[in-house]
């Protein structure tokens, strides 16, 4: 796309290659490329941070996605419904209904 046409990626063609790569849990290419958005000056939107969120929630990692949950939050982001959708799965794929109440709770408030 860059080189050929000269058309810049954004955060749309950035949210769909790292769907694409948190399915094949490629978390270096994925790594690889939230630091070229960095480095490219695009920010980070809502729906990057569900697939974060989803991906990482699916692998069993909870903290992690509560971690991504908070950086959005700093980030000035507000976590929607996806995300903490995304993160009750992820507790109650753990067994963890307590926890998965909380977030259901959280959401209501």
């Amino acid at each position: 796309m860059v080189f050929h046409k000269h058309i810049l990626p954004n955060v749309v063609t950035y949210n769909s290659l790292i769907h694409g790569l948190c399915n094949l849990c490629c978390w270096d290419e994925v790594s690889k490329l939230l630091k070229e958005m960095e480095d490219e000056r695009i920010s980070l939107n809502v729906q990057t941070y569900n697939i974060l969120v989803d991906a990482v929630c699916k692998e069993g990692k909870v903290k992690d996605a509560n971690c991504i949950i908070n950086l959005m939050i700093e980030r000035g982001i507000d976590p929607n419904v996806v995300n903490y959708n995304s993160l009750i799965d992820g507790y109650c794929l753990r067994g963890e209904m307590s926890k998965a109440k909380e977030i259901l709770n959280l959401m209501g408030s």
